[in-house]
Formats: structure tokens, C-alpha cells, sequence
């Protein structure tokens, strides 16, 4: 029962890191795209003025 017990919450473990390690490298992309738009000039943190 101990050894059922260590696997399940291994298998848990493992996919609740996986599941932060692709959200995590999700917004990794999303900070790099936008900084990237920001150099070239394509996005910008100024609010239009209407």
C-alpha cells in the first residue's frame, strides 16, 4: 500500500511540473515575442490618445 501511495503522488508530482514547465516556457515566448515587437517597433507601452 506504502509503494502504491509513492508512485501516485510521483506521477502527480511529475505532472504538475510539467504542466508549470510548459506554462513556464509559454510565457518565456510570450515576453521574448514582445520584446522583440518592442525593438523593431511594431508593439509599443504608450496608451493611444483618442
Amino acid at each position: 500500500m506504502l509503494i502504491k501511495e509513492i508512485v501516485v503522488a510521483s506521477v502527480l508530482a511529475f505532472a504538475a511540473g510539467g504542466a508549470f514547465k510548459m506554462w513556464h516556457w509559454d510565457m518565456q515566448k510570450r515576453t521574448k515575442n514582445f520584446y522583440y515587437q518592442l525593438d523593431r517597433g511594431e508593439t509599443t507601452v504608450v496608451a493611444q490618445d483618442y
